[in-house]
């Protein structure tokens, strides 16, 4: 049964529980740490610095980015406030991040660019150490773009007249830590697939003596783990290509290298070949300012994810369960219409799209399956939550592959999208009437909450449905599409309610409107429902 699998006895249970509360605690330390890159890894990659400046970065640089912001404010820039709902809609804006990182600060990080090399130097590491030191000896010259062909940073090279080595060493100094941070995040990345691995292997030889793959797949609570537990090992090479990129990893690891290798004191490089499999470059480079954004671009995941895969039987098992099973009951109970089925199994959608990544025969030849996959789960939705905040946009992702995108074809039409538009539209238009009506002064007493409870817990139901398509969907990728989810009106008047004719125009004040008076009624209800049951007590 469901206890005897997570007892304290229960051998199998308690590896599988620990390897998925590893992998949620690894997918935090990526994003945490992500911000704490050293400003000079992204000057010598030529990517921009994240959002928030990392140690190092001034106080003065900080407060500017807080004035920057007031200002939006003020002058009631609403698209640059709420970057849920979806990129600007400024003229030229395109949706891209502010760029947070001071000119002057940027410029400085440069100078270290010549001694952050990328994986090209584990070719010949001879030639770019003799390289270094001739240009320590004797300043920038022409060797700058050799050794800058080899990732060292290029016309970035350092500044005139310094002396490199004494550079590397305060350098060295400085982000010692920070670096061997990463490397061991790195490592503990690997050390999640190798558990993962021995996990599946084990199941398989018997190892557990009471479970095999079959029956943890048939045990409620099991199945629920096992498909978690691929899901973030998924989820960690999704998190890590998207907001530590390539250059950036590469980078890292030589750094910490070439760290180790003069001071050995420092850490321990035995697992260097799996780090270096893990983090080097995929094929696909994604925009600059993508590892700012918190909607994925589409990455070389096919190469990714094959480069430390999963049994192709265990994976196509999974995605068996994940198709005929729902793993997530209590989320079915809580939206219990057929038509709210997608919504119901959003987090199980989640799960699949990024499972599904290690089978990509399925994603470019099953047709069948993957039009039980979109009829299931994604037939009025296509921007799906990934993990932890961050989105994708199913018509970019599976555009590639030939199942994926013949599955998707009827969703993404300009005709469907604009039908799914109006239904939204005329729902939130019926849900901010209702909400309006029973937050009234005086509506919300004992007597009227215990009788018309199942009415205003459905009436939250549609608004959670109704906030939750609108806020995903802005962020749709396809210009298109997004023209007709974030159309204006005409006359370009604030409204309080959405348009319901011609473009049915919801705006970014209506969702916010709506979220307001949604977690109001919520508030109210909870502080009844409690109050009532304590005086029954």
């Amino acid at each position: 049964d469901d206890a005897s699998l997570l007892s304290p006895d229960d051998l199998c249970g308690r590896s599988l529980l620990a390897l998925v509360a590893a992998g949620h605690a690894m997918a935090a330390r990526i994003r945490t740490l992500s911000d704490r890159v050293p400003l000079p890894y992204w000057a010598a990659s030529r990517l921009p610095g994240p959002r928030q400046s990392g140690p190092g970065g001034s106080n003065e640089a900080r407060q500017q980015q807080q004035r920057q912001r007031s200002k939006s404010t003020s002058s009631g820039e609403v698209g640059g406030l709420f970057n849920l709902f979806g990129p600007s809609r400024k003229a030229g804006s395109e949706g891209a991040p502010e760029d947070k990182t001071g000119g002057d600060e940027l410029s400085d990080a440069r100078k270290y660019a010549p001694f952050l090399f990328d994986f090209n130097y584990l070719h010949n590491p001879e030639e770019y150490e003799a390289s270094l030191l001739t240009r320590a000896r004797d300043g920038p010259g022409e060797d700058r773009g050799k050794t800058a062909a080899g990732g060292g940073g290029g016309s970035n090279g350092g500044p005139a007249g310094l002396d490199l080595a004494q550079l590397e060493r305060e350098f060295t100094v400085n982000q010692s830590k920070t670096v061997v941070e990463f490397y061991e995040l790195f490592e503990s990345v690997v050390g999640y697939h190798t558990d993962l691995s021995s996990f599946v292997d084990d199941l398989n030889r018997g190892y557990y003596i009471r479970h095999t793959v079959e029956s943890v797949l048939s045990d409620e609570v099991g199945r629920r783990l096992v498909c978690e537990a691929v899901y973030l090992w998924g989820v960690l090479l999704i998190t890590m290509e998207h907001y530590l990129p390539g250059p950036v990893r590469e980078r890292l690891v030589i750094s910490y290298h070439r760290m180790v290798g003069r001071d050995p004191s420092l850490g321990d490089i035995s697992k260097i070949d799996s780090v270096v499999a893990l983090c080097r470059s995929s094929a696909v480079r994604p925009p600059a300012t993508a590892h700012r954004s918190s909607h994925k671009h589409p990455a070389d995941e096919m190469r990714l994810f094959a480069r430390f895969s999963l049994p192709s039987d265990f994976v196509r098992n999974v995605v068996g369960c994940l198709l005929s099973s729902d793993i997530y009951r209590r989320s079915t109970t809580a939206f219990p219409s057929i038509d709210h089925r997608s919504v119901a199994l959003a987090g199980q959608a989640s799960i699949l799209y990024v499972v599904l990544y290690f089978d990509p025969h399925a994603l470019r030849e099953e047709n069948a399956k993957m039009r039980s996959v979109v009829d299931r789960f994604f037939g009025d939705n296509w921007v799906v939550h990934v993990y932890g905040g961050l989105t994708a946009d199913l018509g970019k992702e599976w555009g590639r592959y030939g199942a994926a995108r013949a599955a998707m074809a009827g969703v993404l039409g300009e005709e469907s999208v604009r039908v799914l538009h109006v239904g939204n539209a005329k729902l939130i238009g019926q849900c901010m009437a209702e909400l309006r009506a029973y937050l009234t002064m005086g509506i919300l007493t004992d007597g009227f909450v215990l009788d018309n409870r199942r009415d205003l817990l459905n009436c939250l139901r549609r608004c959670n449905i109704a906030l939750r398509w609108r806020i995903l969907h802005r962020r749709t990728a396809d210009v298109a599409l997004r023209e007709i989810i974030c159309a204006k009106q005409a006359d370009g008047a604030l409204t309080t309610d959405p348009k319901l004719e011609g473009d049915f125009a919801v705006s970014e004040s209506h969702v916010i409107s709506l979220l307001l008076l949604t977690s109001q009624l919520e508030m109210q209800l909870k502080d009844t429902f409690r109050q009532l049951l304590e005086r029954r007590e």
